[in-house]
């Protein structure tokens, strides 16, 4: 019986990987989203047992699981076509419509380059921006320059599409390439091995859009630096840092430089033992989390009843409404629940998967409903953005992320949208107003100019 469950999961992710809505590409939500669930909980659990790193034989409910993985995909797939049916003739568009047209503008994407390179170096060495060090407060204040590194990731996204279309334009190469070397560095700073990945990710999705197509030697570089580089110094690097006991962001700073310098992440007797770590990580131990709650929610575990999303539109409120509104720890939280980690520990997190979370609040009934309205959204954003539009690889550089953590993780990024649109707006008015003043400057200027006789 669990057999057959995989197969029909494996059939049924497959087919809505497939047939897809027209115009709807391999970067689409509609191509993404059931890809994602066929990599984590069948690819790359079948490596883990060919590798002998992790046999999930042992998992309770398999059969379980994969029923309702392939009825939750089933539900995105249908509903996702229900919607494209029902939509027919909508085309917005809005990428290229004020205010969104605004960020393909040579000036525009100058200032928003200086604003979120401004933020990122402030919510790095104010210790705001990745590992968490030691306790540090979070208010208003705080949160400002996390925000503004937004405009950092309008910047690269914008500037590599536009490489695309001006490729002989040296100034938007110089924009591309000074914010991939900043985002990337931020990723070192924050420890994280997708924080590091993504900026490169997102540049090979934007040179797939316009006709690039990967060979098997890039998927080898790929595949080497990932084991040669991320994985050593995102891993070796945590050992050390806990090992010198940091204390400060500050101090992590001049740590992160150092350790990269000392080019210590390249001991191989340290990379040989990191196979195991690499392939469990890559999993991030998906079906074990899913295994656990199907299996024990409503029966040793109380049934979270909604909390998660109710905890979502709480931290959703800006601080300066309510200032004591709760941390973002709903990884947390659901740890403590379901007993991943111990109750003493206030730092760590479990990342579950959309359909995870929709379980262990509404049950089978929430995954169907939930996975349904994803599946209405895919083709929504299709509909509202085109598969043609700089926006095209931003959302599926999002898909996995938005897959694999909770809701709130979305909803603060919907949260901040209007904010970040409105100072689009004033900051085009701030250029309207200048290049004015400097209009009427010069024709007060040739005024005043004495004319030859």
């Amino acid at each position: 019986m669990t057999f057959a469950a995989i197969c029909i999961f494996a059939i049924v992710a497959v087919l809505a990987m497939r047939v897809r809505p027209k115009a709807a590409g391999p970067i689409s939500l509609h191509f993404l989203v059931p890809l994602f669930y066929l990599v984590f909980f069948l690819f790359v659990p079948a490596l883990e047992l060919f590798s002998g790193v992790n046999d999930h034989s042992r998992a309770r409910s398999l059969r379980d699981v994969y029923l309702l993985l392939a009825l939750g995909v089933a539900s995105f797939w249908l509903m996702s076509w229900v919607a494209y049916i029902a939509s027919a003739g909508l085309a917005l568009r809005l990428t290229e419509r004020y205010p969104l047209v605004l960020v393909g503008r040579r000036d525009m994407t100058f200032m928003m380059l200086v604003l979120g390179l401004s933020g990122l170096v402030i919510a790095v060495y104010s210790g705001h921006y990745g590992l968490a060090i030691a306790d540090r407060p979070v208010n208003m204040t705080t949160n400002i320059p996390v925000f503004m590194t937004h405009f950092l990731d309008l910047a690269f996204f914008v500037s590599w599409w536009q490489c695309h279309h001006y490729p002989r334009d040296r100034y938007w190469r110089i924009i591309a390439w000074i914010s991939l070397l900043a985002l990337v560095l931020g990723g070192l700073f924050s420890n994280s091995k997708l924080a590091i990945l993504a900026p490169i990710l997102l540049v090979l999705l934007v040179k797939y859009v316009h006709g690039w197509r990967p060979s098997i030697v890039h998927y080898l570089i790929f595949a080497i630096g990932l084991l040669m580089f991320v994985f050593p110094f995102v891993y070796i690097g945590r050992v050390r840092a806990l090992e010198v006991g940091i204390d400060t962001q500050a101090d992590f700073v001049r740590f992160v430089f150092d350790f990269l310098l000392s080019l210590e992440w390249l001991d191989f007797e340290v990379l040989a033992g990191l196979t195991d770590e690499a392939i469990m990580s890559l999993g991030r131990g998906q079906l074990a989390v899913l295994d656990e709650i199907v299996t024990t929610t409503g029966v040793t575990v109380a049934w979270i009843d909604g909390y998660t999303y109710r905890h979502a539109i709480e931290i959703a409120v800006p601080r300066f409404i309510n200032p004591d509104k709760p941390d973002w720890n709903t990884g947390n939280i659901v740890g403590h629940h379901y007993g991943f980690i111990p109750t003493t520990d206030y730092l760590s997190g479990i990342a579950a998967t959309q359909i995870s979370e929709m379980y262990m609040n509404f049950g089978v009934l929430g995954v169907v409903i939930g996975m349904g309205l994803w599946g209405v959204m895919a083709t929504m954003m299709h509909r509202i953005f085109g598969p043609k539009s700089w926006m095209a690889p931003v959302i599926a550089m999002n898909t996995f992320q938005w897959q694999e953590t909770y809701l709130v993780h979305m909803i603060i990024i919907l949260r901040d949208i209007p904010l970040i649109l409105t100072l689009l707006i004033l900051l085009h008015l701030i250029l309207i107003l200048h290049g004015a003043l400097i209009h009427a400057a010069r024709k007060s200027h040739a005024a005043h100019r004495p004319h030859a006789v």
